[in-house]
């Protein structure tokens, strides 16, 4: 039997958000759990969720990073799994991103190909 994966999405740009949730629902072996336009709303379901991959993107809102975050949703569910989604793939960004305890990180534009198997691969190591 196969695993199903939670996934809670954080994507503040409504368009992308509703794209990523509709192929999350669409794949096999992953529930979308909710999806959120920010961190701080997202933390409940992060906390009653049972080892979620949280997709989260870099820049929220105002402009400012999300990274910033991660060690917040560590803290209240030490089974997540961040997976950052961007479109700035800048070495500086991704490095913070992994110094702040994310567990992978998505190019945007490759979210819309292979959202699922980024995912899987995730969590399988």
């Amino acid at each position: 039997m196969r695993r199903v994966t939670p996934v809670i999405l954080i994507e503040d740009d409504d368009n992308l958000r509703n794209a990523l949730a509709q192929m999350i629902k669409m794949s096999n072996g992953l529930d979308l759990v909710a999806d959120h336009y920010n961190v701080n709303d997202a933390l409940h379901d992060v906390s009653e969720t049972i080892s979620p991959v949280v997709l989260l993107d870099v820049y929220l809102g105002d402009g400012t990073s999300s990274i910033d975050k991660i060690p917040t949703i560590k803290k209240v569910n030490s089974y997540a799994r961040v997976l950052l989604l961007t479109g700035d793939c800048q070495p500086a960004t991704i490095i913070k991103g992994f110094r702040a305890g994310a567990d992978g990180y998505l190019l945007k534009e490759d979210a819309i190909m292979g959202l699922s198997e980024h995912i899987e691969n995730l969590v399988r190591h």
